[in-house]
Formats: C-alpha cells, sequence, structure tokens
C-alpha cells in the first residue's frame, strides 16, 4: 500500500481543487499582453508557474523549470524601486522553500498541520505574488532601465546555436 491509502474523498476539497484550477490559469491569461519583452517574459512565467500550481498532482521535478523563473525575477528585482529589498528578501524565502527538503515536514502527517507539508506551494504562491507584482511595475514600460539588459533580452530571442561566423547551417 502507498502513503496515499487513507486519503478520502471530500466534496468541498474537490471543488475547491477544481475552482483553483480553473483560477489560476484564468488569472494569467486575463489581461493585455505587454510590448515590452521583459514584461512578456514576466506574462511568461507567470502562465508557467500558475499552470503547474493548478495541476492537481505535483511532483519536485514538476518544479524544475523555476530555477530561470527565479533568474528573471531575481534580474528584476535587482532593479532600482522602493520595493526592491522587501521583494528580494521575499523572493529569497520563496527559493528557500522550493529549493529544500525540509524532512521534518513528515512528523506532521497525521497531524491538523499536515498543511506545512505543502511548503513548496507556499515558495510557490510567494513567487507568483512576486512575478504579478513585477508585470505591475513593469506595465506601460517600453525598454528596461538598464542597456545591457535590453540587449540581452532582444538578442536572446533571435540567438540561434549554429549562428556563428562562418557557420552554413547545413
Amino acid at each position: 500500500m502507498g502513503t496515499h491509502s487513507h486519503i478520502q474523498y471530500v466534496p468541498w476539497i474537490h471543488y475547491a481543487t477544481m475552482a483553483t484550477a480553473l483560477c489560476f490559469p484564468g488569472a494569467a491569461l486575463i489581461g493585455r499582453r505587454q510590448s515590452c519583452p521583459v514584461a512578456s517574459w514576466i506574462d511568461y512565467c507567470i502562465a508557467l508557474l500558475s499552470f503547474t500550481i493548478a495541476a492537481s498532482v505535483v511532483y519536485e521535478h514538476h518544479l524544475a523549470f523555476t530555477v530561470v523563473v527565479f533568474m528573471v525575477a531575481g534580474l528584476l528585482v535587482c532593479q532600482e524601486s522602493p520595493t526592491s529589498r522587501m521583494m528580494l528578501s521575499m523572493l529569497g524565502i520563496s527559493y528557500g522553500l522550493m529549493a529544500n527538503y525540509f524532512e521534518i515536514t513528515l512528523a506532521l502527517a497525521n497531524t491538523h498541520f499536515n498543511f506545512l507539508q505543502s511548503y513548496r506551494l507556499f515558495g510557490s504562491l510567494i513567487l507568483l505574488v512576486i512575478l504579478y507584482r513585477l508585470r505591475a511595475d513593469w506595465r506601460g514600460r517600453t525598454t528596461p532601465v538598464h542597456p545591457w539588459l535590453a540587449r540581452l533580452i532582444r538578442d536572446g530571442a533571435r540567438w540561434q546555436p549554429n549562428s556563428r561566423a562562418g557557420a552554413t547551417g547545413a
């Protein structure tokens, strides 16, 4: 028998799960797409994370893409803004929750505190809030603050593996 043999069907949990499975992707898809390349990357990260959170079963390896999301969010949070320090600390907390395995939470399995075993979900939700905040900060911008970030995003979208000088591509 697996560890999930004692799970019972609870109607309100079923309906809450179905509602969140519709709400997270719906919220990610609502809204005008941004014209700024940075904001479109933020939209993409929000969609990736929202679709993963909305899935009914998420294993640790399903969250591997968040390494890239953390890099994007980290680069953007480090831009000068009044909330940079607070958002950077929240990003660190989120990364700490998602990148670690807390074996001590296994002791909570048969208690009323078993929701604390969902620490990766809490880290994902913190990251999602940060991404929505970044999207609000970047709304209406046409270029990033730093020119090197603009070049990275602009040229990274057109970069081809065989684009070196002298490559034939055949």
